[in-house]
């Protein structure tokens, strides 16, 4: 039994709309503070779908770009400015994403999924 170019691109794309990577979360407290510190994790999926989440409140879900599986994303938290700068390797097999995360441009985190 063959597998017809359009069976497989079907099996491709059920593949892809079930993937989901999880960042470990990261611990971060700005400079001088003396509160406990920001759980920082996030959410990659169906590969462009990106979520990060602060102390478990979603504070970025956006999609990145299909072309180059770049993006910049800006949000807030607690009236804080919270900016996330995330960039798409692409292997021969596989492909991976980092999204650094600032709060008030200081580097809070480094999500990798």
């Amino acid at each position: 039994m063959a597998m017809t170019l359009r069976s497989f691109a079907s099996l491709l794309a059920l593949f892809a709309t079930a993937c989901t990577t999880v960042a470990p979360s990261q611990g971060y407290r700005s400079s001088g503070s003396t509160e406990a510190p920001w759980e920082i994790s996030g959410e990659l999926f169906d590969f462009t779908n990106v979520k990060i989440l602060i102390n478990g409140t979603k504070v970025i879900d956006e999609r990145l770009s299909l072309l180059s599986g770049d993006g910049e994303f800006r949000s807030s938290y607690r009236g804080k400015r919270i900016t996330a700068s995330c960039s798409t390797n692409t292997g021969l097999v596989s492909s991976s994403t980092r999204c650094f995360v600032f709060v008030e441009n200081e580097k809070a985190a480094t999500l990798s999924f």
